[in-house]
């Protein structure tokens, strides 16, 4: 899996770019909402003007943002799965003729259709997904410590909890995925002799 990601290191390196510029504008809209209530608070009717011109133009900045990130992260992701069938289907169609009809064309199939599918949902877009959640987190974690180191030591100890949780389910969710990827050969033999 490392090697596919190693040939688009220069998007891979645009990915965690704007996941790096995601993550901290997603920590400054609490400042811009704050700034906000302050005007309307005080009454201060220009700079409550200004404020929302100004979140206006950064919402739309983040926007951007956002959009470019989940477009580079989809070019990954399309880029990894293409070369990923491709070396699947070359080494497929470079077997001798009579080790590739001792295979189940069931298990072929799958590997080049349903396999790979798996691994775009539940591997790729959760690594992605991950990293960015990462980031934004510690980015994040610097204005909680200035503001509250007390609150921020909880808050870590919540999430290393939160953290925990989930890998007692995975193990589960794990072994039928597995039995999901078994069995799906078997269904396209049959689909296949239907």
């Amino acid at each position: 899996m490392k090697k596919y990601f190693l040939k688009n290191k220069l998007l891979g390196l645009g990915i965690i770019g704007f996941a790096l510029l995601s993550g901290a504008g997603s920590v400054r809209i609490a400042y811009i909402l704050q700034n906000i209530v302050d005007c309307s608070v005080n009454a201060d009717s220009v700079l409550f003007k200004r404020m929302i011109i100004i979140s206006v133009i950064y919402f739309l900045v983040f926007g951007v943002i956002n959009y470019v990130y989940k477009l580079l992260s989809s070019a990954m992701i399309t880029r990894v799965i293409k070369n990923m069938r491709t070396d699947m289907f070359g080494f497929t169609l470079d077997s001798d003729y009579e080790i590739l009809m001792e295979q189940n064309m069931g298990d072929i199939i799958s590997l080049l259709s349903n396999d790979t599918k798996v691994i775009e949902d539940d591997y790729i877009k959760a690594l992605f997904m991950i990293i960015g959640n990462v980031i934004t987190f510690f980015i994040t974690l610097v204005p909680f410590i200035y503001i509250s180191p007390v609150v921020t030591v909880f808050l870590l100890i919540g999430v290393t909890i939160l953290g925990i949780i989930p890998n007692f389910a995975g193990g589960s969710l794990q072994k039928k995925q597995i039995i999901f990827s078994e069995k799906m050969p078997n269904f396209l033999e049959v689909l296949k002799i239907i």
